[in-house]
């Protein structure tokens, strides 16, 4: 049996992909940054959601060329949404610091 050489396991695994890697860990912030709110204060939640919402946003921006053109205008949507409510976050973090 011959092994393929590279990245991978001979099992048929595929290599640990990054952008799935951030994907994972976004939605792990997402998840936690309503705890993040009540543990440490809703400025701290509205600063992690921030941050979350426009990392989000890059990267389906980077997927977009990648996309079947079908979809491309609904990622266009979700890239667009995800900003407005990154920027809505990071209002709302600057009025409840001042």
């Amino acid at each position: 049996m011959r092994r393929r050489s590279g990245a991978g396991g001979g099992d048929g695994t595929t290599p640990f992909d990054r952008r799935r890697g951030v994907a994972c860990l976004q939605t792990v912030a997402i998840l936690l940054a309503p705890f993040i709110g009540l543990l440490y204060g809703v400025t701290a939640g509205l600063a992690v959601m921030t941050v979350t919402l426009a990392a989000i946003a890059g990267l389906v921006r980077q997927a977009m060329p990648e996309a079947p053109a079908a979809i491309r205008p609904r990622l266009r949507v979700v890239v667009l949404v995800n900003l407005v409510l990154a920027v809505a976050c990071a209002l709302a973090v600057v009025w409840r610091v001042a």
